[in-house]
């Protein structure tokens, strides 16, 4: 008798086993910023009826970090989608992974799974109006652009900085975008020069990137070299320079 109830149990715990529900886990993007949220989808397709709990811990590197919660009731056929969402919050940067697990009325794991690897990571990207703008010396350049985390979504609020030759710009973002109007010295190189642009929010993400000017050369004065002092009846050779406003020719 006692052998028959072992096996009539071990059966039953077969058919939990056998029972288990196909589980796909997946988030919205590879990769998000500090203070971002992740919304994930959960999908459990049963091969029978079944109750019981399904669990989701946020993992980075090889501790948790959030935790979702949620009984189910399956049935055979009918597919069971949840949609957790996790914040990413403090410190935590590198990889990490959902993990997903079905538990039975007596907390007996049936199923589990995890879902692809994901980037948690403080750089934000930078999407400039345009690389290049020709510029005079003297004259103004603007510069336009949007702050985007990671996962691709606006960065309602950043502090955006912008130097060219030592001078710095500031200004905050409206609705992710700016907007900002530098000086060109006049004195600055004929040619290309590099802006350099940085964006910052509290939470501690930041980005950089790099905008080029192309400055016309404005002539200035004219510089004659020559080679010696002329004698009568000589030939005598001089160069002529344009100089730029930089004291380039």
């Amino acid at each position: 008798m006692k052998r028959f109830f072992c096996i009539l149990s071990l059966v039953f715990i077969l058919s939990l086993i056998s029972a288990a529900a196909k589980i796909e886990i997946s988030t919205d993007s590879d990769a998000y910023n500090l203070g971002e949220e992740i919304a994930s989808s959960a999908s459990l397709l049963a091969d029978a009826m079944m109750q019981g709990k399904f669990t989701i811990s946020m993992i980075c590197g090889n501790k948790p970090a959030d935790f979702y919660s949620n009984y189910v009731s399956l049935e055979p056929g009918f597919r069971t989608t949840l949609n957790p969402r996790f914040k990413v919050s403090g410190e935590i940067t590198g990889n990490c992974r959902l993990k997903g697990e079905l538990l039975d009325l007596e907390n007996r794991i049936v199923e589990e799974v995890e879902s692809a690897k994901f980037e948690i990571t403080k750089s934000l990207n930078i999407e400039l109006d345009g690389k290049t703008m020709p510029a005079q010396p003297g004259g103004k350049a603007e510069i336009k652009g949007i702050v985007e985390s990671v996962s691709g979504s606006v960065l309602q609020y950043a502090a955006v900085e912008i130097e060219l030759e030592g001078k710095k710009y500031f200004q905050n973002t409206d609705d992710g975008k700016f907007d900002i109007i530098i000086d060109v010295p006049a004195g600055i190189k004929s040619g290309k020069n590099e802006v350099k642009i940085k964006a910052s929010d509290k939470i501690g993400n930041e980005g950089s990137s790099f905008f080029t000017i192309d400055v016309a050369p404005a002539h200035s004065s004219i510089k004659i070299i020559s080679n010696g002092t002329a004698m009568p009846g000589t030939e005598f050779y001089f160069t002529i320079r344009l100089v730029d406003q930089a004291g380039d020719s």
